[in-house]
């Protein structure tokens, strides 16, 4: 979520441009489809990088891993990749806005659904 605040109010327009592209591609490949897992770490990857933030940028190796052992989980209950989408088209919207407020809250509410979803799997 940090690193969400921080490439809205850091990211140059290319890293913002980048983020958008990376986020339009990930919204067009369904989960399970060739290219599905690099285009969600791409864009994370490129949200870590617009942060500027160095830290951040040594975790991307550990955010890829959660990612490829969370997604999986995730999409597969049903309607969970319409909101998947949703909730990353919102932190890239709040990027685009330079709204870091909105930027980290919308990253903070795509964890928390994660989580939940998550939950509700392993508690069935």
């Amino acid at each position: 979520p940090r690193a969400c605040a921080q490439a809205a109010a850091r990211g140059s327009a290319a890293d913002i441009a980048g983020i958008r592209d990376a986020y339009d591609a990930f919204r067009t490949i369904r989960p399970g489809e060739a290219g599905y897992q690099a285009a969600d770490e791409l864009l994370h990857t490129r949200i870590v990088v617009a942060s500027g933030n160095q830290f951040f940028q040594q975790m991307a190796a550990i955010i890829r891993g959660a990612l490829a052992a969370a997604n999986p989980i995730v999409t597969a209950r049903p309607g969970a990749w319409e909101t998947v989408v949703a909730n990353h088209g919102r932190v890239v919207a709040a990027i685009e806005r330079r709204d870091a407020k909105e930027a980290e809250a919308a990253s903070l509410a795509l964890i928390d659904f994660t989580a939940e979803e998550i939950g509700s799997t392993f508690s069935a």
